[in-house]
């Protein structure tokens, strides 16, 4: 069964147009059923759909000419149309190509720039992260292409795949407010406390068994580690990222100290700072820096670090409740918000600053007196709307103390 993802909505409001759409993220995310709902979704029969992590497909592009190439289109059933200048055609006379897991032949660039220019062709493709696709798409594709990250699922999509459905949907912290009830919170408190658990891998969310999420969550870092870092990459020194990539959990909402993880690791501080970068690169972690009015202090700012999916994260290394409802709370936000955190030299802070105007707080527990200190706080940065979030409903009904469950159905 193939579950709708909330980019599909995104990646069709740019069918019409003619650059090649690439989506891209980790591995076992989603991105082929993503590529083969929209290959569905499409009323045309000039269409195709071809894997290039198999070999048979591959020969398919490493023809010597483009004449070549575009008659084994035509012997698969595919009409290609010139483009002539001043000419249009009818929509149902465009092609269609979509292609999974393009990091497996490093010539598909060039043949999609081709087709492209001369014939009336829409390439949908996907690849298995940015920092690959950049170096694929850097140039022969410049400004001819629209890049869309698949995420792991959000709380949203995590119960549309549970069978729920009618969910309520938010478009601001407004109406969130609207949507914090009693009932809200009593239907979907225990799969959130679920979700905490599994994380937004599709597979993962799938399965009812602890032991069977865990070792899937392992495959994923094992094939990370032994595919797209050994065979795609050309990163040196497989064994220090391993290492890395486990020390990194336990600091999950804390300030990066690379001195100290540059000492435990054993590598120089611009390694760590290479490795981390290329993490980020192939959405494994994400960084916040600091909340300031200059870009540059931000830049050079101490960042915190968090993981892209908390069920990864944890499964690495034995982390709070906390530090799990932080990690799911930077995840929703930063689909929506960019992130900052603010943080005084006492120690007093505040999680998240949103575009430079939004204060959010999260807290396991919240209280009262928690949201008066947030309120402080964020006045204090003339910070004019602020939000506590917390892990239970709590017993103060203040609107703007809202349940972090809630980040899931904002769209």
């Amino acid at each position: 069964m193939i579950y709708p993802r909330k980019l599909k909505k995104e990646i069709l409001r740019e069918l019409p147009n003619d650059l090649t759409i690439v989506i891209t993220g980790m591995r076992r995310v989603g991105k082929t059923f993503l590529l083969q709902d929209l290959f569905d979704s499409l009323e045309t029969k000039n269409k195709i759909l071809l894997d290039l992590e198999k070999p048979e497909n591959r020969q398919l592009f490493s023809e010597e000419s483009y004449d070549a190439v575009i008659r084994n289109f035509e012997l698969l059933g595919l009409s290609l149309v010139d483009k002539i200048p001043g000419k249009t055609i009818k929509s149902n006379q465009r092609a269609w190509i979509f292609l999974d897991e393009i990091q497996y032949f490093k010539k598909t660039p060039s043949v999609i720039k081709y087709l492209s220019d001369h014939y009336w062709v829409k390439f949908i493709v996907t690849g298995s992260s940015s920092f690959y696709l950049k170096n694929l798409f850097s140039e022969s594709l410049s400004g001819r292409k629209i890049v869309f990250n698949l995420i792991p699922l959000d709380f949203g999509e995590f119960l549309i795949f549970k069978g729920k459905k009618n969910l309520p949907v938010a478009h601001s912290f407004k109406d969130l407010t609207k949507l914090n009830t009693k009932m809200v919170y009593a239907l979907y408190q225990a799969l959130f406390t679920e979700y905490l658990e599994a994380g937004g891998f599709p597979q993962a969310v799938l399965t009812d068994s602890p032991q069977r999420r865990k070792t899937f969550l392992y495959e994923i870092l094992h094939s990370y580690l032994t595919i797209d870092v050994r065979t795609l990459s050309d990163l040196k020194g497989v064994e220090e990222l391993e290492k890395l990539i486990y020390l990194l959990p336990s600091r999950i909402g804390q300030k990066l100290d690379v001195s100290k993880i540059s000492a435990e690791v054993g590598i120089s501080r611009q390694t760590v700072n290479n490795y981390l970068s290329f993490l980020e690169d192939t959405f494994i972690i994400d960084r916040i820096t600091p909340f300031s009015k200059s870009p540059d202090r931000e830049i050079s700012s101490v960042p915190k670090l968090y993981f892209i999916d908390v069920g990864l994260g944890a499964v690495l290394s034995g982390i709070s409740e906390g530090q799990r409802l932080e990690n799911v709370a930077s995840f929703h936000l930063s689909r929506h918000y960019g992130l900052n955190y603010y943080q005084r030299k006492s120690g007093a802070e505040i999680d998240f600053i949103l575009d430079k105007k939004i204060g959010a707080e999260i807290k396991t527990f919240a209280s009262d007196s928690d949201y008066r200190r947030l309120c402080r706080l964020a006045q204090d940065i003339n910070i004019k709307e602020y939000y506590l979030f917390s892990q239970n409903l709590g017993k103060e009904r203040n609107q703007n103390i809202l349940p972090v469950l809630l980040l899931g159905f904002l769209e």
